[in-house]
């Protein structure tokens, strides 16, 4: 077997603020696929629309990278929420996206779904990691957790139609389930099954292994759940099962040597793209994926 992985990197907006200067570093990387993040705050001080959108199209052009962009998920942005004016804000910032996504020529915007707050829950805190951990999905009525359901759906579906105006894909990407407070939705493979029950085929998946190990969900059996048919892009990073750390692959407890054992016998096709919080992470996980024998799955068991 001799394949050239498809190896991405997703910018964050914290330690890498210049869409155009990650993108340059990507290019100068090798990389097949780079995510930028789109915020109105980091829009404002770049100016991501226009030439600067324009600039970024004709680099990732000239150097064929495919690009996406994810959408904000600042505080006061949620598809599900149920205050008026966060569900206005939340589909201006979503449309400004959907514009900047467009003008870059990018094939798709990953977008989180819906959440709400309630106060802090300490047991939460206290079983996390464990077998028959305690979720907040746990602590709230049925009742406010349908809700949620309905109204990030409902928002899903608004979302689809003007991404289609624009000739830009959804990606719906899996939350994390480490959260003391925050309740949300979708999080896991049957969360998406409700939401493609609901919206048929009009929309893809960004898969987030991170957030996929907070379930307690193997890694293998969470993507064969998603539908590997259904997965559009990734968020690549580790954890120890208690917090959306962003290790670098292989330092965490996610069983990665049989995601890429899947990955290359199956010959699944989906982007391998690396997120995580900080330049030294970034790079040591790309060299490892890079560097792994990639012959045969024999080489990434050595690791």
């Amino acid at each position: 077997m001799n394949r050239a992985l498809p190896l991405g990197i997703v910018q964050d907006k914290h330690c890498f603020p210049n869409a155009l200067e990650f993108l340059t570093m990507g290019c100068d990387m090798g990389v097949s696929f780079v995510e930028l993040k789109y915020e109105v705050v980091l829009d404002r001080r770049f100016s991501l629309r226009g030439r600067l959108a324009q600039q970024i199209k004709e680099k990732a052009n000239k150097h064929r990278i495919g690009l996406s962009v994810h959408a904000p998920y600042d505080d006061g942005v949620s598809l599900g929420d149920p205050d008026e004016q966060v569900q206005l804000n939340t589909r201006e910032q979503m449309r400004r996206s959907l514009q900047f996504a467009s003008e870059i020529g990018a094939r798709y915007l990953t977008v989180h779904g819906g959440f709400f707050e309630i106060d802090h829950q300490p047991l939460v805190a206290q079983t996390m990691g464990q077998p028959n951990r305690v979720t907040v999905k746990q602590l709230v009525s049925e009742g406010q957790y349908n809700a949620l359901k309905a109204r990030t759906i409902n928002e899903l579906r608004w979302l689809i139609a003007e991404g289609s105006q624009y000739g830009v894909k959804i990606a719906l990407e899996n939350f994390h389930d480490f959260s003391t407070f925050k309740v949300r939705f979708p999080i896991t493979p049957q969360d998406f099954q409700e939401c493609r029950e609901a919206l048929g085929d009009a929309f893809f998946i960004t898969y987030d292994s991170g957030h996929g190990h907070s379930t307690g969900i193997h890694i293998v059996d969470f993507v064969r759940a998603l539908g590997i048919e259904n997965i559009i892009g990734t968020h690549l990073h580790d954890n120890n099962q208690l917090g959306d750390q962003h290790l670098p692959i292989f330092k965490g407890t996610i069983d990665f040597k049989s995601f890429f054992e899947h990955y290359l016998t199956e010959e699944w096709q989906f982007p391998l793209n690396i997120e995580t919080k900080n330049y030294v992470d970034l790079i040591k996980s790309y060299e490892t994926l890079k560097n792994l024998d990639w012959q045969s799955w024999e080489g990434v068991k050595q690791c």
